[in-house]
């Protein structure tokens, strides 16, 4: 050993790699770190909306039956519903079949008619049409609307002895009644016996149809309705009890007919698609013109078409318009997957799904031409109607017009003030208070409230009859309502000093008390404005002939010579200023008044000591290369 520190340069050379890549890897984790803490931050802090759970499997079948009706419910927990039973069960044991399905654990039975009830004895016999034997049909559940009494034919007796001879439990469910299917997926009883969802019964003689037990299903942003052959009249009754679900796919009530699925009834629970089942020989003429008809006008608020198509098994009989409205297709297969469903391998979003969380469902924003995935215009008001998108969502008007009924009147003035911006009431007058609804809103009154100041006079009276403002209770500011001034004093509402005095009517009935309708309450020959100005007595006249500045003229010949009695008695300045927080202390401001400090930055503490580490190698390895050659 000479004292010396030797290295040859293959040493040198590893020890600069190494620290150079000591370096390097420091300086990239640096960069993940900060990458994931970006991606973290969005996570966890974002406030979008939550997809909802994808799908298992929830299906609904339209069985084609022919003439009749079955709807087959096929749950992700493996439960099963089944709607009707046409009048031959074959078709739907076939259907079954093919499903592998071997329990019903809820036959439901919307009302008594053979082609919805007569082929239960078939489904629970199972293929050799036999109960009690291996291949039957179990079924856990019936429910009916009952009072079988009411519809006395064979089918009915059919049906009650396969549920004895089988010891299947049988009810009656109440409006309202939710069967959970598990899996999310509900059930809800919403009409039964002429009684409706949200209270309302049908108090005329109903037939058979109208008496038909009518379930919503629902499952995440999905709903279907399926009522039997409930007729109109319950139909209307039903809407409003629905509420805010809006139907993605509507089973066609009563095959189709034009006693069923009326405008207001369609138009009220705007189905995006429909199904319905018919025979193509049936002799009734399924469906009606008249019900294609109310679907194919179902129009969005900005005219374009909401509905999209009707869904048939099978042509049926009817004076069909609207070809390219509808398909026919046997089996109608419903899926439900995510915020999307299929019928029969054609999709649609649901109603309610909203992929970006802004309040309005991806349906209404692909038929307004808005961003499903922006979130942003929301906030906007692109016709400048008052309403916000998602508020012209909910009142169902067009947000590209500022009004949508065409009534004079913007949809988000009427919003406001509890009008309907879809109907033409321009000429009503809600609050009697003689002024049409479009006349209130010309002068900005309240057309629910017939004294939208509150002042005691209604909007019609100040508007015509006294001129005053019907938005203020004091028109002339003087500090009496234009009630108290056309009413108690009978001063003008439209004058602050109606007897020209230079004391307005508030200030001389409650401060000084003098009469605001003459200008010399004390009849003294000065005018009470005067005397107040130079500390003397408006109410009484024995100041006429005092001197009070004492210079031997009296203070009424002082007012005839426009000279001043005294010292003018001038006001306290009321308009004193605050000088604020001048204490000199200094804030940062974090929008709720308290102190923040800077906050530590993790990533450059990380750069820096890369790049310290970096120039150490470097300053080592000329310290080392310095020693060799010494």
């Amino acid at each position: 050993m000479n004292g010396h520190f030797n290295i040859n340069k293959f040493q040198i050379v590893t020890i600069f790699i190494t620290l150079v890549l000591v370096g390097v890897y420091l300086i990239s984790s640096t960069v993940l770190f900060a990458e994931s803490s970006v991606m973290d931050s969005s996570v966890s802090g974002g406030t979008g909306h939550q997809g909802s759970r994808e799908s298992s499997g929830l299906s609904i079948t339209c069985i084609n039956v022919s003439k009749g009706d079955s709807t087959l419910i096929t749950v992700p927990s493996g439960k099963t519903m089944l709607v009707d039973t046409a009048i031959d069960g074959t078709p739907v044991l076939e259907v079954l079949r093919e499903k592998g399905i071997e329990r019903i654990d809820y036959l439901v039975s919307t009302h008594w008619d053979s082609d919805h009830i007569g082929g239960t004895w078939e489904i629970a016999a199972g293929e050799d049409r036999e109960l009690n034997t291996n291949d039957d049909i179990e079924i856990s559940n019936a429910i009916d609307r009952g009072r079988e009494e009411e519809k006395d034919n064979s089918y009915v007796d059919d049906y009650l002895w396969t549920l004895d001879e089988k010891n299947i439990p049988r009810s009656t469910p109440d409006i309202g009644d939710i069967i959970d299917l598990g899996e999310g997926v509900s059930a809800t009883c919403v009409t039964l016996n002429g009684e409706v969802l949200g209270g309302r019964t049908a108090d005329w003689d109903l037939g058979e149809n109208a008496k038909s037990l009518g379930y919503l299903i629902s499952y995440g942003t999905f709903d279907f309705l399926v009522c039997g052959d409930l007729t109109w009249g319950v139909e209307e009754l039903l809407v409003p009890g629905l509420g805010d679900v809006e139907i993605d796919v509507l089973h066609l009530n009563h095959h189709g007919s034009y006693s069923s699925s009326t405008w207001d009834f369609v138009e009220g629970v705007r189905p995006e698609n429909a199904v319905v089942s018919v025979g193509f020989t049936n002799s009734y003429g399924h469906p009606h013109r008249e019900v294609i008809d109310n679907l194919e006008y179902l129009e969005s608020p900005c005219g374009d078409e909401w509905f999209q198509h009707l869904y048939m098994t099978e042509t049926g009989s009817g004076n069909s318009t609207g070809a390219g409205l509808i398909t026919v297709h046997g089996d109608i297969e419903i899926e439900i997957i995510g915020d999307r469903y299929e019928i029969n391998g054609d999709s649609y979003p649901t109603d309610e799904a909203d992929a970006d969380g802004d309040a309005m469902p991806d349906i209404w924003e692909i038929h307004m031409g808005l961003d499903l995935n922006d979130p942003t215009d929301a906030d906007a008001d692109r016709d400048a109607d008052g309403l916000s998108e998602p508020d012209e969502y909910l009142w169902w008007t067009c947000p590209l017009l500022n009004d949508t009924d065409s009534d004079g009147m913007p949809d988000g003035w009427e919003a406001e003030y509890g009008l309907d911006p879809l109907q033409k009431d321009h000429r009503g007058d809600p609050d009697g208070d003689g002024l049409a609804n479009e006349y209130e809103y010309k002068i900005n009154t309240n057309p629910a409230l017939d004294d939208t100041d509150g002042d005691g006079l209604d909007d019609k009276q100040e508007a015509f009859d006294y001129l005053t403002s019907p938005l203020l209770n004091d028109t002339d500011g003087d500090g009496l309502t234009d009630y108290d001034e056309v009413d108690t004093h009978l001063t003008s509402p439209m004058r602050s000093d109606t007897d020209g005095d230079r004391l307005n009517d508030g200030e001389e009935v409650s401060v000084y008390f003098t009469d605001p309708l003459y200008e010399d309450s004390d009849q003294d020959g000065m005018p009470d404005g005067w005397e107040v100005i130079y500390g003397l007595d408006p109410r009484s006249p024995l100041d006429a002939n005092e001197d009070a500045d004492n210079d031997n003229i009296s203070n009424l010949q002082e007012y005839m010579d426009g000279t001043e009695p005294g010292v003018p008695q001038l006001p306290v300045d009321w308009n004193t200023t605050h000088p604020g927080d001048d204490n000199g202390n200094k804030t940062k401001g974090n929008g709720t008044g308290g102190e923040v400090e800077d906050e530590d930055n993790p990533v450059l503490l990380y750069i820096v000591v890369a790049i310290i580490i970096l120039i150490f190698g470097v300053m080592v390895l000329f310290f080392i290369k310095a020693g060799g050659k010494s």
